[in-house]
């Protein structure tokens, strides 16, 4: 039992030692080799949204979301995307329950200065609600959407814009809460540069 285990440790040593020679004499490869006329540029954002939506009928309080949106720019000034929200109606009496929806989205930036830049986009996708309505009381349903929107960013620091967004959530078989929304933004973006193996 003894030399079982001897003849094990030894193996587990001269794997180690093999494996760690191996990774020592692992080809780094250096940039000056890399050919960057082949290289694929892409810049990626990420967008975390608290949005609110005051502008709902039936005298039912106001919605409070909570989301994010991931894109990317075809171009300096076009991107396309995707993103999703969640969140509750916070009225009384005649409005509460929960919502949500999500979609894709495509828009344009347009530079106003070096740190300041508007934009607008349109999200398209689908949502629902379990909605209490003071004339049809509770209901539960789901809905095609549409958000058009318009944002003012401001650079912060490298990588990171903050700003503020209007849009109208148009919810398509819930006209109840469906209205005008107020956002504020935080916008990350990234730069990505891959080469051919």
């Amino acid at each position: 039992m003894q030399a079982l285990g001897y003849v094990l440790f030894a193996r587990i040593l001269f794997a180690t030692l093999v494996l760690d020679q191996i990774s020592s004499q692992a080809i780094e490869r250096r940039v000056e080799t890399v050919d960057l006329t082949e290289a694929r540029q892409s810049l990626t954002r990420t967008t975390i949204e608290a949005k609110m939506l005051p502008g709902t009928t039936e005298s039912n309080g106001i919605a409070a979301f909570a989301g994010a949106r991931y894109g990317i720019f075809l171009t300096p000034n076009l991107f396309i995307g995707g993103g999703g929200y969640a969140g509750r109606l916070l009225g009384s009496g005649a409005g509460a329950g929960s919502v949500g929806f999500g979609g894709l989205f495509f828009g344009a930036e347009l530079p106003l200065t070096a740190g300041l830049s508007i934009e607008a986009s349109s999200l398209f996708g689908g949502g629902g609600a379990n909605y209490h309505s003071a004339s049809s009381g509770a209901t539960m349903n789901s809905s095609f959407v549409i958000e058009p929107s318009m944002s003012v960013l401001a650079k912060l620091g490298k990588g990171v814009r903050v700003g503020g967004q209007i849009s109208y959530v148009s919810f398509s078989t819930i006209p109840q809460i469906s209205g005008w929304s107020a956002s504020v933004v935080v916008d990350l973006r990234r730069f990505n540069l891959s080469v051919p193996e």
